[in-house]
């Protein structure tokens, strides 16, 4: 696969410098999260009090994730600098010395202001893509901080690196208590599709190489599992810099866990950065 990089340019409200930067250990295949190694993770609450989807944190105000979560579900509340749903404190030890974070943030969803992609087709799987903008602006820090967009990639080759994160978030709830991530590995189109078709029942569905992504498990089974409905697809490799960019959005997942084979549709950031810029320009 040809190389792949990435320029985090015109540091805005939604690219600032700090975007996208880990505070956890580097990237292992399909482990338990550690405080502070995802900051921009969301979880998306519903009125019965369910944590229903994921999402991520692109700027203090607005929260990127796929219109199928805001059209099935009436997303009342998202939270921010979490890890662990059990525990009031999400804490991490070095060296003996115990490191806790602050509370994570329930913040509510402007309902009026909050919006999806006005060509979003869950029949077709197209522009499944989402805004939630936030009451209240987020309190930003280690273990809560905006993800990086591909903004100014010069190159858009699909990357080698590519990870999902998220709690298994979906319509049923929570399938872990603990933040997890892994390692996935990009699926061509045309060997994806045959695979979403007979996982959706829909022999006609086609998928665009403009505006889908498609991966498979990676190493030890890792499958979208360990990610959310509306979660991130991220990638590291971006010129020197450790920061991490959102290439994508989750749509369509395996509802079965451990099978590599299994794929996962997702809606390209890339060619909706248009969008994104003017409605969060629009919203301030």
């Amino acid at each position: 696969m040809d190389s792949w990089s990435l320029s985090v340019c015109c540091q805005t409200e939604l690219n600032a410098e700090d975007c996208g930067i880990s505070e956890g250990d580097r990237m292992a295949y399909g482990n338990v999260a550690q405080p502070y190694q995802f900051p921009w993770m969301v979880l998306l609450r519903n009125q019965f009090d369910m944590f229903v989807c994921g999402g991520t944190l692109i700027s203090r105000w607005f929260v990127l994730s796929a219109a199928h979560c805001k059209s099935r579900e009436n997303i009342i509340s998202v939270r921010v600098g979490e890890n662990d749903i059990t525990k009031e404190v999400d804490c991490r030890v070095w060296n003996a010395d115990k490191d806790c974070a602050p509370l994570p943030q329930d913040i509510k969803v402007d309902q009026l202001k909050s919006v999806i992609h006005p060509e979003y087709s869950n029949r077709y799987k197209t522009s499944d893509i989402a805004l939630l903008k936030l009451v209240k602006a987020a309190v930003l820090g280690f273990s809560v901080r905006p993800v990086c967009l591909p903004i100014g990639t010069p190159n858009r080759t699909i990357p080698d690196r590519l990870y999902i994160a998220g709690w298994g978030a979906n319509e049923k709830g929570t399938a872990f208590d603990v933040l997890r991530h892994g390692q996935v590995e990009h699926l061509p189109l045309e060997k994806c599709e045959p695979k979403i078709k007979n996982l959706l029942s829909r022999r006609n569905l086609t998928l665009d190489k403009h505006i889908h992504i498609c991966t498979q498990g990676g190493k030890n089974k890792t499958n979208t599992c360990e990610g959310d409905s509306g979660g991130p697809l991220l990638t590291d490799n971006i010129l020197e810099h450790s920061q991490f960019v959102q290439y994508g959005v989750v749509t369509v997942g395996a509802n079965t866990c451990g099978d590599k084979n299994n794929p996962t549709l997702y809606t390209s950031v890339l060619p909706y950065l248009g969008w994104i810029l003017a409605t969060v320009g629009g919203n301030k």
